[in-house]
């Protein structure tokens, strides 16, 4: 419940705001004067201080990664000119170890033909016992 003096002023209040015309009361603005201590300049100017070096260190830090993004530039065309050097080195030693390339050099430069039916050799054939270590043991000991 309202006290009995706080519903009186209420009911003042408000028979006044609606039987009486709006009236702008308007004040006078009172004139604050903000006052700036020493130790507030010592923070402004330590936080300056702070705001330039970190925007410094951004600077910096975006130049290192310039410098760094060129060099990995750099050494990707370099391996890229590498891989086509090792891709042609491929392509050069399955045409020379091609059959065809191989017969052709062995009769031109190196002056090889085919054997003739004369100078063909046969290999006897070899028996199976002289392949047996108690065989060729026995042979060393007796002959």
């Amino acid at each position: 419940m309202i006290a009995a003096n706080k519903w009186y002023q209420y009911q003042q209040q408000y028979g006044e705001a609606v039987f009486q015309p709006y009236v702008r009361v308007t004040r006078a603005r009172e004139k604050v004067r903000v006052r700036v201590t020493s130790k507030d300049r010592l923070v402004l100017i330590v936080l300056t201080i702070m705001a330039g070096l970190i925007g410094i260190g951004l600077v910096i830090s975006s130049a290192f990664s310039a410098s760094i993004k060129y060099d990995i530039n750099t050494l990707i065309k370099e391996n890229a000119v590498i891989q086509g050097e090792i891709e042609n080195l491929n392509v050069e030693i399955k045409a020379a170890s091609n059959i065809g390339a191989i017969e052709e050099r062995a009769l031109s430069e190196l002056g090889l033909v085919y054997p003739d039916y004369t100078q063909f050799r046969y290999l006897e054939e070899i028996k199976e016992e002289d392949y047996s270590l108690a065989s060729i043991i026995k042979d060393r000991a007796y002959n």
